[in-house]
């Protein structure tokens, strides 16, 4: 599911904002398909009059447990901004680790597909756990090894 439903740059006074839902889904290749109405608003973005460059995007995970898309231009002073807070924070250490970490460069193809693998540009899932307890982080680390292998099919 995605967030959607664009309103101009000129409306917002800066850049595109998207309201509404839309549902997605991946097709067999791991492609997911940018409806039309997002497509310029993303290929056409600007920040500071500079045009992005066309279809480099980038991917990353927010805290909601969804995905977050931006055009490279948007996402370079939101990247700075992250990474200019102090991370002597538990908190804000997470959130450069999450965010920052899981960023990923992306390009969206001629039929406004970007392609998501679950761990870089492999075609790997990879589930890690952090506690105390051994046998309870092994246990929840294969219940979620479970599940994504019965989500992808393998």
């Amino acid at each position: 599911m995605a967030q959607g439903a664009g309103i101009s740059a000129e409306e917002n006074g800066a850049r595109p904002v998207f309201r509404g839902v839309t549902h997605l889904a991946l097709d067999a290749k791991g492609r997911l398909a940018i409806p039309a109405r997002h497509r310029d608003a993303l290929i056409q973005s600007t920040v500071h009059g500079q045009p992005a460059a066309s279809g480099a995007l980038i991917l990353t995970a927010d805290p909601a447990r969804c995905l977050l898309l931006y055009p490279r231009a948007v996402w370079e002073p939101i990247q700075a901004r992250l990474m200019a807070l102090s991370s002597f924070s538990v908190e804000i250490r997470s959130l450069q680790r999450l965010i920052v970490g899981h960023a990923d460069d992306v390009d969206m193809d001629g039929s406004g597909r970007i392609l998501l693998r679950y761990s870089g540009t492999e075609l790997l899932a990879r589930v890690m756990v952090e506690g105390e307890d051994q046998t309870r982080i092994e246990s929840i680390a294969g219940e979620l090894a479970g599940l994504i292998r019965k989500d992808i099919g393998s």
